[in-house]
């Protein structure tokens, strides 16, 4: 597997951890083991990302182990594995932080269902961008909101005929979860760096309970 030049970008620790207990969770110590050794990430095994001390995983070496994870478990099962890995990701590390916890108190909830998810997904990118410097932004249309990321974790440095960031969208459909119980969500990655788009973006539409 080629290596991945660095990004300069980190993802913080405690997310990059949680992919990886994840992984532990539904593959084992030694499935791991194998997939970090594919990803030429080595000196993980045994000592995961998961000090406070270190400052952050550069995106380059979150990329390496997704792309690692798809070549050993094949793009089915890797993206599956991937949304679960991002929706895991949202609860422990964004769903705690100030201003996403206060998005399911009853003043928020009371709000209409699209204003939820506009100005919830504005509130996500802001958090998001804050601790990885990813570029993230919104752009709101009629009946979608559009998550961009300038640079992405899951896809930096790779190459591929169809999008690659699943991980992305479990995190995100976590957040729409988290934000809009009662709605039906569905998100669509519809421009990926691994497949030459300019950005990573991704179409959120919703449809409130009949």
């Amino acid at each position: 597997m080629a290596a991945i030049p660095p990004s300069g970008k980190t993802l913080p620790t405690p997310l990059a951890s949680t992919y990886l207990k994840v992984m532990v969770d539904l593959l084992g110590p030694n499935g791991v083991d194998a997939v970090l050794r594919r990803a030429g990430l080595e000196g993980w095994i045994g000592n995961p990302p998961a000090v406070p001390k270190a400052p952050g995983v550069d995106f380059a070496d979150v990329a390496s182990l997704l792309d690692a994870l798809d070549e050993t478990l094949g793009v089915r099962g890797s993206r599956g594995l991937e949304r679960r890995m991002g929706a895991t990701g949202f609860a422990e590390v964004f769903q705690p932080v100030g201003a996403v916890a206060a998005m399911r108190e009853p003043a928020f909830q009371e709000f209409p269902l699209e204003r939820r998810l506009r100005s919830g997904m504005h509130v996500l990118a802001r958090t998001l961008d804050q601790m990885t410097g990813a570029g993230a932004s919104i752009q709101e249309l009629p009946g979608t909101v559009v998550f961009r990321l300038d640079t992405c974790p899951s896809c930096w440095g790779r190459s591929s005929d169809g999008p690659v960031c699943a991980s992305v969208v479990g995190l995100l459909s976590a957040a729409a979860a988290w934000m809009a119980p009662e709605a039906e969500v569905t998100i669509e990655e519809t421009s990926c760096r691994a497949q030459g788009g300019p950005a990573c973006e991704f179409n959120l539409r919703w449809e409130a309970p009949a």
